[in-house]
């Protein structure tokens, strides 16, 4: 059935699912006690073996392969999903989940100016609605965070749209061959390599306790 969607409709379908999962995590997250170093080093090494795990089942020995096709993807792309990592965490410990999640609806108009201004890409009329919408949201919830503290975590916030959207708007750049496009979720244990690193030279390189490492995953 899956495979019988039309290509977009599987694309909407994979970024709700995206979304969905995102709300459970920030609240893991914010739950959690850990230094972010740690937190941030353990996450970026779990999530790191999956992916790495899951892009050699799928391409075996054509792995190396598929990220030199990704081309400068292959260094914006990870090195964006480091810093939209870090930046998510960061901003959940300092200000609510629901902020942050509220923040991230900025993404589409950042991928849109980049689009438009590096890419030459256009949106339509209703992604223009649809972001307007957004940022009169994200507007509403920093006046009501004025004078509260938790500034700063908007501000660390505002990294989590911009990373998301120069990996998207480079990834979507990169179009390859045929309907699918390049695949560039094979550079993904590249990213959780840039998460993971900093995190060690700060001293992330040590065991949790076990009552704060269970949303390090």
């Amino acid at each position: 059935m899956w495979k019988r969607l039309p290509f977009r409709l599987r694309g909407y379908l994979i970024t709700m699912s995206g979304v969905l999962l995102l709300s459970p995590d920030a609240l893991l997250v914010k739950d959690t006690t850990v230094d972010v170093a740690t937190f941030m080093f353990w996450r970026g090494l779990m999530l790191g073996l999956v992916l790495l795990l899951i892009a050699a089942a799928r391409y075996r020995q054509r792995l190396g392969q598929a990220i030199l096709d990704c081309g400068p993807a292959a260094l914006w792309c990870p090195l964006a999903f480091a810093a939209s990592a870090w930046a998510f965490v960061g901003a959940t410990r300092l200000t609510s989940a629901g902020n942050v999640l509220v923040m991230l609806n900025l993404a589409p108009l950042v991928a849109g100016l980049i689009g438009m201004l590096f890419f030459g890409q256009r949106l339509r009329r209703q992604t223009w609605l649809v972001i307007a919408v957004c940022i009169v949201g994200a507007s509403l919830m920093a006046a009501g965070e004025m004078g509260q503290g938790s500034l700063l975590g908007l501000a660390v916030a505002l990294i989590i749209p911009v990373s998301i959207a120069v990996n998207t708007s480079v990834a979507s750049s990169r179009p390859g061959t045929g309907q699918r496009g390049l695949d560039t979720t094979v550079v993904l244990p590249l990213g959780c390599l840039a998460m993971l690193l900093p995190a060690a030279l700060l001293g992330g390189a040590q065991l949790p306790g076990v009552r704060t490492c269970s949303a390090c995953c």
